[in-house]
């Protein structure tokens, strides 16, 4: 009897803590029984397309309940179908939800989650905040005053900080939440005031002497708010710090190191090390490389260190060739033939030339209207004596040779055998597309992220393709 006793005991005992340390979520409604609740797996370095990572599907039991395990309370996201919606969850919380539509674009409806049960109002915040005073119509316009601009940013965030005041008047939250909301506000506000420097709108010089006031007074370094502040962090110290980013890695570097401490500290090295491998410039390669070496001294966090390590392998892949181990694992079914033949044998017919690699796919929208505008570069690669080499992902052979006649890109076109577990798109890390690749006429990699052949890309585009065929003369 004692031992029954004390197996029940235990089983309440653990079924308490265990439910201390989940998210119970319940669907009452679906217009849909295809979908399935996941998490979706943001990236601290969200930056970064080599550094994508997949949903986590939620684990349904048997009576249609989705359990989440969490430590602590945090903001997550989640997806149903193609929708995702940012929430603010504590461990222990029991809620149920219904999927509501609320926009239609064309033939496109989106949809919502409204939560009810424990905190359902901290679950439901960020959507109506979002829906009511949005940040997407706050872009810095090159016309535009920089007083009116920081006056526009400056009010959405008073209005969003009145909503939450008025929020936590109705419903009762929790310190944790009111934490996050805050610095989440107060984030967005630095993100936006930095936005015309990020994107060389203005200079540093020709902003008002006030304009960064009260982004001065935030306490970004605080590891407890470290999840929320890092999009300002990012822009704040490392890609406005310097007027010249790429020509002071030095100052920004000695900056992190001696101004921030811990967890902070540890995601600003990562952070920095990261965006610099990226933008793949040579010339402080010894300082990108002694930064790497010492970087386990400050940073501890495992998923920090994997992606210093990834970009170090990314950089080193500059000015090398593709391994032989890649080349000849690698298969590509040039149009119109019958077979596939290795990577090796198709850069051996164009060898000699410098490539722009397009990796592209019929059913990829965004591709496909590069290819539908990429007129005036296409004249520009000729002219440079550039090859286009066209590589598709498409699974569905048929659909692949439709795009092509439809599209008229017969010549340098190919598709990948079994994309999905390419040799050559794992080395490139190819999550995303469309995804462009430069090599010179060694076929050594140039650019791993090259811009797009359009639009407001289109200069780049050129520099970079100028860039990667410039003839060095030799004086003897």
């Amino acid at each position: 009897m004692q031992k029954i006793l004390l197996f029940i005991v235990l089983s309440l005992i653990f079924n308490a803590v265990f439910a201390q340390k989940t998210v119970v979520f319940q669907e009452i409604y679906s217009d849909s029984t295809q979908r399935a609740l996941s998490l979706v797996k943001n990236s601290p370095f969200w930056w970064s397309p080599k550094y994508f990572k997949p949903d986590k599907p939620l684990a349904k039991t048997t009576t249609g309940q989705y359990i989440l395990d969490i430590d602590k309370p945090q903001r997550l996201s989640l997806r149903m179908g193609t929708n995702s919606q940012p929430v603010f969850a504590s461990p222990g919380d029991t809620v149920s939800f219904i999927i509501n539509p609320y926009l239609t674009v064309g033939h496109i409806t989106y949809y919502s989650m409204h939560f009810s049960g424990k905190n359902a109002a901290q679950y439901n915040y960020d959507h109506l905040s979002d829906s009511l005073l949005p940040d997407k119509n706050l872009s810095f316009k090159k016309i535009q005053d920089i007083h009116n601009y920081k006056d526009s940013v400056t009010l959405w965030k008073n209005q969003r900080l009145q909503f939450l005041e008025n929020y936590q008047q109705e419903f009762h939250l929790s310190d944790s939440f009111m934490e996050y909301a805050v610095a989440s506000i107060n984030s967005t506000y630095a993100w936006l005031l930095y936005n015309p420097l990020f994107y060389k709108y203005i200079r540093r010089d020709s902003l008002p002497t006030d304009y960064f006031t009260v982004v001065d007074q935030i306490q970004f370094n605080n590891d407890q708010l470290l999840d929320y502040h890092k999009g300002a962090l990012v822009m704040r110290y490392i890609n406005c710090y310097m007027e010249d980013t790429w020509s002071n890695f030095d100052i920004i570097y000695q900056n992190i190191l001696h101004n921030f401490t811990g967890r902070t500290r540890a995601y600003l090295l990562s952070a920095m090390i990261g965006i610099f491998a990226e933008h793949q410039d040579q010339s402080y390669a010894a300082q990108l490389f002694s930064a790497i070496k010492s970087a386990p001294q400050y940073v501890k966090e495992p998923e920090y260190l994997d992606y210093i390590k990834e970009s170090e392998e990314y950089y080193l892949k500059l000015n090398q060739a593709i391994p032989d181990s890649i080349l000849l694992t690698t298969y590509l079914k040039p149009y119109g033939a019958s077979s596939f033949i290795s990577l090796k044998d198709v850069l051996e017919k164009y060898k000699g030339k410098a490539l722009y690699i397009d990796f592209w796919a019929s059913w990829c929208s965004p591709c496909r209207n590069d290819i539908a505008e990429s007129h005036e570069a296409k004249e520009f690669l000729k002219e440079r004596d550039v090859i286009l080499l066209y590589m598709s992902q498409d699974t569905d052979e048929n659909k692949w040779i439709d795009a092509v006649i439809e599209d008229q890109i017969r010549e340098h076109q190919h598709l990948i055998k079994d994309p999905k577990e390419s040799p050559l798109l794992k080395y490139f890390q190819v999550n995303e597309i469309p995804r462009y690749i430069i090599m010179d006429n060694m076929h050594k990699i140039k650019e791993l992220h090259a811009p797009r052949p359009t639009g407001t890309s289109l200069p780049a585009f050129k520099t970079s393709i100028i860039n990667a065929t410039r003839k060095i003369v030799r004086y003897d």
